[in-house]
């Protein structure tokens, strides 16, 4: 079977040079001497084509119609090529794993240069901005920020490219908003990336958390709800049996500070029941068998 060619070069006024990258995996009968006579050549040099991290891509061969004999030119020359093409196979791997990560990724990813000029975007930025990513490529990336912040947010972006550390942004102590094609506005999470090489670019992804936040927005008045009652609630861990929430009723009914009862597990409340006993409560629960009483 005629092996993968992954690269070959033939120069005009050179017939009987011929110099071809095969795959790893093509088979060393490629390098028999039959094999070489039976297509015409009667030399050949070859050299392991490898990447910067030592991967294994195949090799090289450079084969002539003509004695090549020991020539220490040709052996530079190939050692060179050699290593050349196994960087750049390695640069076009690593190309593609980034190229399927960023499409397949479930935030919204976009590429900037140094100008925080758009030169790439996932799909994900349709649906979480409104923009075919096609679209916003050459634009600025401030169209995707509110109006209102657009002023502060260059300065910001600049003071970034300088620094180029990553960066999370959108958490509970800083505000983040993206502006959607249709102006509306929504809570996000930002994070930045600098990624080094000529020339450099920025990556950003972006999460829209507004779901999260209504999640969470809920959970508190639901807590809320609960501390303003008599009766006592509480939430525990099922693996270690310690409190994670203890109402303001638990608190008034056994005398405790809230502080205190987070680091006592049920066994301190009621040293009656074993920790055998809440384990069997609860298996009960996650099967959703009737309640027992106690």
């Amino acid at each position: 079977a005629t092996p993968d060619i992954l690269a070959s070069y033939h120069r005009e006024g050179m017939p009987d040079l011929t110099i071809e990258c095969f795959g790893q995996g093509a088979g060393a009968g490629v390098l028999h001497p039959e094999r070489l006579l039976e297509v015409g050549y009667v030399s050949a040099l070859t050299f392991p084509v490898k990447g910067d991290e030592g991967d294994d891509f195949g090799f090289l061969i450079i084969a002539s119609k003509r004695d090549l004999g020991d020539s220490a030119v040709l052996n530079n020359i190939g050692g060179m090529f050699a290593c050349a093409i196994g960087t750049e196979i390695e640069r076009s791997r690593d190309h593609q794993l980034f190229q399927d990560v960023f499409s397949l990724s479930p935030d919204a990813l976009l590429l900037t240069d140094q100008d925080g000029h758009i030169v790439m975007a996932n799909e994900t930025v349709s649906l979480v901005f409104g923009w075919p990513p096609a679209e916003l490529l050459g634009k600025p990336v401030e169209v995707l920020v509110p109006d209102g912040d657009r002023a502060r947010h260059e300065p910001l972006r600049l003071e970034y490219t300088r620094s180029g550390t990553p960066r999370l942004m959108g958490s509970s102590r800083v505000s983040v908003s993206g502006r959607r094609r249709d102006g509306s506005v929504y809570p996000a999470e930002v994070s930045l990336m600098s990624l080094a090489g000529d020339p450099p670019r920025v990556l950003a992804g972006i999460r829209d958390i507004t779901e999260r936040l209504a999640l969470s927005q809920a959970a508190r008045e639901a807590l809320t709800t609960l501390d303003a009652t008599d009766d006592a609630a509480y939430v525990f861990s099922p693996e270690t049996l310690r409190f994670s929430y203890v109402s303001e009723g638990a608190c008034r009914q056994l005398g405790y500070t809230r502080a205190q009862l987070l680091r006592m597990p049920p066994l301190d409340i009621r040293p009656e029941v074993s920790e055998e006993d809440y384990r069997a409560m609860l298996v009960s629960v996650q099967r959703r068998d009737p309640p027992a009483r106690r």
